[in-house]
């Protein structure tokens, strides 16, 4: 255990500037930027259906920013598995660990758990910190507007927990979903180093363009390999009910969300996909094991 958390804590140490102070940073430029906009004045709110109450512009906020955060993650996330799989191999840190000895399997174990756990929860704290900004941003421009309804305390808390539920639940699912993809990732660039990073779509587009030279007009548009990346890129939810969620003028309900998300995922491709990355994983493990020494 103490070796698990040694190895995780190097991988933090490694890429704290990704995980850590660049969240930081765009928080600390987040507060100071929407602060100064309320506090000058600068801040517009324009809604079709009358003023919203300073409860209903936070939980757009929130859900906006956790929207954003989310995208930050995703290609941070790339750019660390096309990285960590084979950043010990330049460094010579790959001896010092084999001198333990720690498995190759148990090494890229706690790199992929590091990219899919525990730098994820980093960016989640962000956007928890966001959402607390966001609260006192509400109650500030509930000061500065008449027309918007100031914020029930115990409302706006619990509008806070609401969306930190939902924003937990997406991130969990998704990054689940989205995990064969970057464990594709980090195991090219086990054997390829950073030229992961263009294989890591080169090699799936060369074998769509091959299906289609030898069998086009015999499946779906496009074929069947660019139909399933094209499934597989789309983490869908139910866009109308979110909406309509996040619009409407009652407070947010989590469970609706989340009930929505957990519906309308493929538990079967959810299942084959940990399936593939998990042989991926053990792949990329006994190449470094058996050819790097």
């Amino acid at each position: 255990m103490k070796a698990f958390l040694a190895l995780v804590k190097r991988e933090h140490i490694e890429h704290r500037a990704a995980f850590v102070y660049a969240p930081a940073a765009i928080l600390l430029i987040f507060t100071v930027a929407i602060f100064s906009a309320v506090l000058l004045g600068r801040l517009r709110v324009e809604w079709d259906f009358g003023m919203p109450g300073a409860g209903k512009f936070f939980e757009i906020g929130f859900m906006g920013m956790a929207g954003f955060w989310w995208i930050y993650l995703l290609p941070v996330l790339f750019f660390y598995f096309a990285d960590a799989f084979s950043a010990d191999r330049r460094n010579n840190a790959m001896l010092f660990w084999k001198s333990m000895p720690q498995s190759d399997l148990k090494i890229l174990g706690t790199k992929t758990f590091a990219g899919l756990v525990a730098f994820p929860a980093l960016v989640f704290l962000a956007m928890l910190a966001t959402g607390v900004v966001l609260m006192g941003v509400s109650a500030a421009m509930a000061l500065r507007i008449d027309q918007m309804a100031a914020p029930d305390p115990v409302g706006l808390f619990s509008s806070f927990f609401q969306v930190s539920a939902v924003a937990l639940a997406f991130l969990i699912f998704a990054l689940v979903w989205y995990a064969p993809f970057y464990v594709w990732v980090g195991g090219l660039s086990t054997v390829f180093g950073r030229w992961s990073i263009p294989l890591a779509f080169l090699i799936p587009a060369l074998l769509g363009l091959f299906e289609n030279l030898l069998f086009f007009g015999d499946g779906p548009d496009g074929g069947y390999v660019f139909s399933f990346l094209n499934a597989r890129s789309q983490f869908a939810v139910d866009r109308e009910i979110w909406q309509a969620q996040i619009l409407s003028e009652t407070p947010l309900e989590a469970s609706v969300l989340i009930g929505n998300l957990i519906s309308n995922i493929d538990w079967v491709g959810m299942a084959t996909g940990i399936l593939f990355a998990g042989i991926v994983l053990y792949l990329a493990s006994e190449y470094r094991r058996r050819v790097i020494d």
